[in-house]
């Protein structure tokens, strides 16, 4: 089977962006990928993409974004980390067991299930 054509990027002004309160100043934004819906909930340091419910957290280092999740892998926006999560996962169902974090979350955002 041939592999899926990269899907192409938006310009920034064709993605659903609001005011999101996970850190002071970090934002949601949502689009979807190979039938997956996706939002990647960004801060200055990182924080999460969340695909179909499933939370991939990941941080911003100086030369890129990581995830525990793709190991050794360098991602340029969180965006491109989702897609590749999404490309890695195929149609399997991942069980995942919740990851800690350090930052608190507001009630009607439970991301630990």
């Amino acid at each position: 089977m041939p592999p899926t054509p990269r899907r192409q990027s938006r310009p920034a002004g064709q993605r659903k962006s609001t005011a999101h309160k996970h850190e002071p100043g970090s934002e949601l934004r949502t689009f979807s990928y190979r039938g997956k819906s996706v939002e990647v909930h960004a801060a200055e340091q990182g924080c999460c993409v969340v695909i179909d419910g499933e939370r991939v957290d990941y941080v911003v280092d100086g030369d890129g974004i990581y995830s525990h999740d793709l190991a050794y892998q360098k991602f340029g926006s969180p965006e491109e980390l989702a897609e590749e999560v999404i490309r890695q996962w195929g149609q399997a169902r991942i069980e995942r067991n919740p990851v800690p974090h350090d930052h608190d979350h507001d009630d009607h955002h439970d991301h630990d299930r």
